[in-house]
Formats: C-alpha cells, structure tokens, sequence
C-alpha cells in the first residue's frame, strides 16, 4: 500500500514538473516529508537521488541533439559540487525544523522570481496579439508602406544599438568571473543544503553569465545537476540517514513517467499560464510548510 502511495504521488509530481517545465526538487521535499513521513534530513537526500536521476535520464537526448555545452558545464559544475559539499556537510548539522523553515523561505523566494517572470511573459504575448491584430486590419496599400517604415526603423534602430554597443564598456574579465564562480558556488550549495536540484537557479546564471540560449541552458543544466546531486550524495556518505530505497527507486521511476507524459498534456497550453501555474503551486508549497512548521511549535 505505500508502494502504491509513492507511485501515485511520484506518477502526479511528474505531471506537474513536465507540464510546467520546472524542477522536482522543490516539490519533492514537501511531499516526502509531510505525504511519505521521511525526516528533513532523509527527504534531502532521498530528493538527491530521485533529481539526478531523473536529470540523468533527461540529459541522454539533449546529449544526442547537441545541445549541451561540455567544457562549460562541466567547468560550472566543478563549483558547483565544491558549493554542493559545503551544503551538505551545513545540512547535516542544522535542525530539521530550520531546514523546513529554511525550505519555505527558498520556495516562496522562487514563486515570486516565477510569477515576475509570467508576468512579464504575459505582457509580452499580449503585445504581440494586439501587433498582429491591428495589422490585419491595414489595407493592402498601407502595409506595404508601413513594412517599407519598419524596415528602415528597424535599420535606424540597429544603427543605434551598434552605437550603443560600441560604446557601452566591455566588463572587466576579473568581475565576470567573480560572477560567475559564486553562482555556480551558490547554485551547488542550494543543491546540498536543500536536496533540490537547482535548475531554477543554474538556466538563468547559463544564460547570463555564459552568454547560452535558452535550449542550451537547460540542456546543459542537467549534466551541471547530474554532477552536483553525485557530489552531494558522496558528501552525505558516513552519515547516519535510513532511507528505503526501494520507496524512492518507485517515486523516481513514476515521476519520471509523468514527466515524459507532463509536455504532451499541455502542449497547446500558454507558455506563461504554465509559469505561473508554477509560481502559484510552489506559493502553496511555501504557505504549507511554514504552517506546519509554526504549528509543530505550538
């Protein structure tokens, strides 16, 4: 019966990531702690091995469509695990009711950064609808023209963004790598301390701070959270955790499941209606630990 229980909550958390295109981590923990009754300490762990996993498996096809970049997710990654161990070593020694309190604080950070960013996606979309609409009802004569206008601001406008680039100072090469060390540092301790995989922090710092596209981020974020859940495990060795593995091979093997099944569902769906589909779930999640936590103290 608790078998059962694990796949079908592993089966409806795969959904949920693969629909929303997020990462597990964030809502494994609750779920194994509160639904599955694994201590803080255990659920970290136990996430770990459920999020490389299943990034293991991801990162197979964007290996094969080329989309991940080696050296420089394997140069991030090397930080990262350097940031993972810390945070695993820091896990093991603060209590488990800070570690959830900790935890609630982490996800609700998240939800906002996510619903800013659907927000933003929102307005975006909107803008272009209302672009394509007011077009449709200029006559043929006036788009002709208005296109012969919008190529030559579209000229104007990148004669002005090469003006601005040729005089915007490029970065000192000392600060950008300051950047980006403490982001890879930061993202692994994230990983460690908390036991989530932290793609929401590793596709933004890619895209940032190694100049990637979005396609090559994410698919170089999985081998950056592949090593820095290996890391984070190895860490943890010698450490006195009781964690049923036969449990957490069912919840990893149906949350992958769903997560195959997640993006067929909502294929059609809006891009930010699933970004804050997620802010508002990972809201919950964060609304939800800092209750139970408040109310353990009563």
């Amino acid at each position: 019966m608790f078998l059962l229980l694990a796949a079908a909550i592993g089966l409806t958390i795969g959904l949920i990531v693969g629909a929303l295109g997020a990462g597990g981590g964030m809502l494994f923990i609750p779920v194994l702690v509160y639904l599955l009754h694994f201590s803080p300490h255990e659920a970290a762990a136990a996430s770990l091995i459920i999020v490389g996993l299943t990034a293991l498996v991801s990162l197979i096809p964007h290996a094969l469509s080329g989309n991940v970049q080696w050296r420089r997710g394997l140069l991030f990654a090397v930080f990262s695990a350097a940031g993972s161990i810390g945070g695993s070593r820091l896990n093991a020694i603060t209590p488990g009711r800070y570690l959830m309190l900790l935890f609630a604080l982490l996800a609700a950070m998240v939800a906002i950064a996510m619903a800013r960013k659907g927000i933003a996606s929102r307005r975006q979309y909107r803008d272009r609808i209302r672009k394509i609409m007011q077009e449709d009802e200029e006559d043929a004569g006036e788009i002709s023209s208005d296109t012969e206008n919008a190529t030559g601001e579209a000229a104007s406008s990148r004669v002005e963004s090469g003006a601005t680039n040729q005089t915007k100072q490029p970065r000192p090469l000392v600060n950008r790598l300051f950047k980006w060390v403490l982001a890879a540092l930061i993202t692994g301790f994230l990983t460690g301390f908390f036991g989530v995989g932290g793609g929401f922090a590793v596709v933004p710092a890619l895209v940032i701070l190694l100049h990637l596209n979005m396609r090559q981020a994410a698919a170089t974020s999985l081998l950056i959270m592949v090593i820095s859940c290996a890391s984070s495990l190895l860490a943890r060795m010698g450490m006195t955790l009781s964690i049923d593995l036969v449990v957490v091979t069912v919840f990893a093997l149906t949350s992958m499941v769903g997560g195959a099944l997640g993006p067929i569902l909502t294929r059609r769906a809006k891009e930010y209606r699933l970004t804050l589909g997620f802010a508002c779930l990972l809201a919950g999640v964060a609304i939800v630990t800092l209750s139970e936590q408040v109310l353990s103290w009563q």
